[in-house]
C-alpha cells in the first residue's frame, strides 16, 4: 500500500551511520540508507549483534550525528531540531539496562511527559490525565 507523503513520520536519504573518532577516519557501520516510515506502520529491524541496529535507531532519533545524508521528522531536519522538540515527537526504547530503583507504574509512565513539563518536572492535571490514558 502506497502511503501519502503527508503521513511520512520519519525519512532518511543517503544516510551514513557510524562513529566519529578523533584523529582518524570515522568508522562507517552502514551507508546509503533510505527509509520512509509512515504513521500507523509497524516496522521490525532485524540483524545480528553488532550490525548497527542500535546505531541506526540512535542516529534516526538524533542521539548520534549522522556521518552523511539527511534525516527528517515530520518534514523537519533532525539535525536542526532541539532535543526537546525531538522528544515531543519521537521516543525510543533501547536494550541498555538502566537502574532507576523501585518505581510504581504511574511514576515510570510519567517520565514520558518530561518534554512537556518545566525544569522541575512537575505534572499538571493535563499531564496526569495523559499518563492515566497511556496506562489504560
Amino acid at each position: 500500500m502506497i502511503k501519502e507523503a503527508e503521513h511520512t513520520v520519519l525519512k532518511a536519504r543517503d544516510l551514513s551511520i557510524g562513529y566519529k573518532r578523533s584523529g582518524i577516519c570515522p568508522k562507517i557501520v552502514a551507508d546509503q540508507i533510505n527509509i520512509d516510515l509512515h504513521a500507523g506502520e509497524l516496522v521490525c529491524l532485524l540483524g545480528p549483534n553488532g550490525s548497527g541496529k542500535s546505531t541506526l535507531i540512535k542516529t534516526l532519533a538524533g542521539m548520534h550525528a549522522p556521518l552523511g545524508g539527511n534525516i527528517s521528522l515530520f518534514g523537519d531536519s533532525v539535525q536542526e531540531l532541539r532535543p526537546k522538540d525531538i522528544a515531543r515527537k519521537l521516543s525510543t526504547v533501547l536494550t541498555d539496562r538502566i537502574t532507576i530503583g523501585n518505581l510504581d507504574v504511574f511514576t515510570l509512565v510519567s517520565f514520558g511527559r518530561s518534554p512537556y513539563t518545566g525544569w522541575l518536572g512537575s505534572l499538571r492535571e493535563k499531564d496526569e490525565q495523559v499518563v492515566r490514558w497511556a496506562i489504560e
